[in-house]
């Protein structure tokens, strides 16, 4: 525990997060409009249950099922900083269902091709408008790589043979019950499917205009970021986004580390077991718009008192009015035994925590 309380004290002394990418491409500063689709054919592990009322089960397996996933990307708002272009569109459709599509990338100083290009697809299908109950969820990311600029027009178009599928991640979890039966099932990505690969895939496009960046910051805008409070890991990132967020100008930052206990606090109070003087009134509390959570997963060991082995670290962006949240696929693995031999963790923290504030940033402008 010591060493990453060390280790995150030598990044807020040393490193500013914002400072570490090069300036090697020059994208236009007027071209914020950014069009792109991106289509992958994939082999995904199917595994699905019913669930009888009577105790009975029925079970069915697709080790191989082929099916292609597919993200469609339309937006005049990319931002572009140090020859980076990221941008981030929120698909609000009704009031069962959200889908949040984010990508980031590099063009390369000759602009003759995009570097990468990382692109993420989260959707949420609630069972009924009340947003309780989540009927499926799906979860994509997909990283390409080199992929050249088209000769017959501004974009940049995959080439089979020169670009490449450097990594993809697919995972649906689906869970709905029937009359007489409660039905789920898993699809989980296994591979690319190389059958549908040839000289005519062009798996990811890319296209770049000018537009209209909007960037005025809401009218009182506040945000606050809430950590896993247990986790050492979460208070230390914790204090790294907030000290970011807190170099915009005009943007609200509340105390999220404590708001838990205060509202604990709230509910003892109106219960009239405490006396009118010490009473918290919740008026006296400022509310956030917007909260950063920042959540511990998948912990080794599993006992928050014992010295921390394993974690991933996730973030999810909370509209406090709607209560929607929304799962940009953030997440940070940290294994303690590697930290001696990993030459690039200031790296990867220091990317972490830029795209944690590029995603909550979006929530903050008009």
């Amino acid at each position: 525990m010591r060493l990453i309380i060390k280790i995150i004290a030598f990044i807020i002394i040393l490193f500013n997060p914002f400072c570490s990418e090069e300036v090697t491409a020059q994208i236009k500063d007027d071209y914020h409009s950014f069009n792109g689709v991106m289509y992958i054919p994939i082999i995904v592990n199917h595994q699905e249950e019913l669930n009888f009322k009577d105790g009975t089960k029925k079970e069915k397996s697709i080790p191989e099922k082929k099916l292609t996933i597919q993200v469609n990307m339309n937006t005049k708002n990319m931002q572009v900083k140090n020859g980076i272009f990221s941008g981030i569109i929120v698909r609000d459709m009704g009031s069962t269902r959200d889908e949040l599509v984010t990508f980031k990338g590099k063009v390369s100083k000759d602009q003759q091709k995009l570097e990468y290009i990382e692109i993420t697809n989260n959707v949420t299908v609630y069972r009924l408008d009340t947003r309780e109950d989540i009927e499926k969820t799906i979860s994509m990311v997909a990283r390409f790589e080199n992929i050249p600029r088209s000769p017959y027009g501004s974009g940049y178009k995959y080439k089979y043979g020169i670009s490449k599928i450097a990594s993809v991640e697919y995972l649906v979890n689906y869970t709905i019950p029937r009359s007489h039966y409660v039905q789920n099932y898993t699809e989980s990505f296994v591979k690319i499917n190389e059958e549908q690969m040839g000289n005519y895939y062009s798996g990811v496009r890319a296209d770049f205009k000018q537009g209209e960046l909007k960037l005025n910051l809401k009218d009182d805008i506040k945000i606050s970021v809430i950590p896993e409070e247990k986790e050492m890991l979460a208070v230390a990132v914790h204090a790294l986004i907030i000290s970011e967020l807190l170099k915009i100008p005009d943007l609200k930052v509340l105390e999220g580390f404590k708001i838990g206990k205060l509202i604990d606090e709230i509910k003892l109070s109106q219960t009239g077991l405490v006396s009118e003087e010490t009473i918290i009134r919740k008026d006296r509390i400022m509310t956030p718009d917007v909260e950063i959570l920042l959540l511990a997963e998948q912990r080794v060991p599993v006992d928050f008192n014992l010295r921390i082995e394993k974690v991933t670290l996730r973030s999810k962006i909370r509209i406090v009015k709607s209560g929607k949240v929304y799962d940009p696929s953030l997440t940070f693995y940290f294994d303690l035994k590697q930290i001696k031999k990993e030459k690039n963790f200031i790296e990867r923290i220091d990317a972490y925590i830029e795209k944690v504030i590029m995603y909550a940033s979006h929530y903050l402008y008009e």
